[in-house]
């Protein structure tokens, strides 16, 4: 049990500066401009983790279903976290495939974001079109030529 806080001890020595700046930056962001993804700040649009935090926090509620509603692949996030926390801390050892698991895990987000994109979007939350971006400022005629692409 020793060897498992000493190995959290570390990473948090070596990783709470940049843990601690990502904390804030998130903080800054939502209290400045309602949230803290920049893809829809700048685009309007969801992104491949559109609601995985509300998908997290779901699970952690025990609402597995809504969880589920608000991105499916908070699944392969949470196994690739729990297989990396297990190496990691628990064994104490490296995980030769950990590279490959992030991989297949980011590549599965993506493929599960395309097809809610071409069947959900926009009319499905998270996967809807948020007005007031930043090109929408720039551009006026952009949120109307978004939402043209997918009527």
């Amino acid at each position: 049990m020793k060897c498992f806080f000493e190995r959290i001890g570390k990473d948090i020595k070596a990783y709470g500066v940049i843990i601690g700046i990502l904390v804030v930056l998130w903080v800054v962001l939502n209290l400045c401009i309602g949230t803290a993804c920049i893809t829809v700040f700048v685009t309007g649009l969801p992104c491949p983790g559109c609601g995985m935090g509300h998908a997290f926090f779901s699970l952690l509620t025990g609402d597995i279903a809504q969880a589920h509603l608000y991105n499916p692949s908070v699944w392969g996030w949470l196994a690739f976290g729990l297989c990396f926390f297990l190496y990691r801390y628990v064994l104490g050892k490296r995980n030769k495939y950990i590279g490959w698991i992030l991989t297949f895990v980011a590549l599965l987000s993506v493929a599960i974001y395309l097809y809610r994109m071409i069947n959900l979007f926009p009319t499905e939350p998270p996967l809807t079109y948020y007005e007031g971006n930043l090109f929408q400022r720039i551009f006026p005629k952009y949120g109307e030529w978004i939402q043209s692409l997918f009527d």
